[in-house]
């Protein structure tokens, strides 16, 4: 299932990654929705809003062990928006998200994206993007999984929420 929304043109206030050396903007679309699970991750956060990432569309094509079963990633898509949250994390938050993102078996890597958030200033934030050797199309996410991204329902627009809730699971 793709979702893609209109790009909207709005105005264009950019603040360059955090202005504070103690902090690092995170961009989160999957699992990291719940904050639950940052903080079990121990990537401590002292803020989070509603942000979207546009020209990028969300699927579960990141390929876990299990055959057919996928986790959340994003693709080009000049056409299509992405809704999640930006975090404010301490420093070193990335560092700890990078063991779960399997950054260095080559799972993911860190990319800096463009995000804007609800009051429409844009800012630098590092996310996930699955690499080409985890990339599989037509994956499914199990429940459990799923479950993540809908902990992060306060901070998603209604229409996006039930995008997400209506994907077919694995199980």
């Amino acid at each position: 299932m793709l979702f893609t929304t209109p790009v909207e043109k709005t105005k264009v206030n950019i603040r360059t990654m955090s202005q504070n050396e103690d902090e690092e903007l995170y961009f989160a679309y999957g699992s990291n929705l719940d904050a639950e699970r940052m903080k079990k991750r121990k990537a401590y956060f002292t803020k989070r809003e509603a942000a979207k990432l546009t020209g990028f569309r969300f699927e579960f094509s990141k390929r876990m062990k299990l055959p057919g079963v996928g986790v959340g990633n994003i693709v080009p898509s000049p056409q299509s928006m992405v809704h999640g949250i930006l975090y404010t994390l301490e420093k070193g938050g990335l560092n700890k998200l990078d063991v779960f993102e399997n950054t260095s078996e080559g799972q993911y890597k860190r990319e800096i994206v463009k995000v804007q958030t609800a009051d429409g200033v844009f800012e630098e934030a590092t996310t996930y993007i699955a690499t080409e050797n985890y990339y599989q199309s037509g994956l499914k996410p199990e429940k459990w999984y799923l479950a993540h991204l809908l902990a992060g329902e306060e901070f998603l627009p209604l229409h996006y929420y039930k995008f997400l809730k209506d994907f077919e699971t694995y199980d």
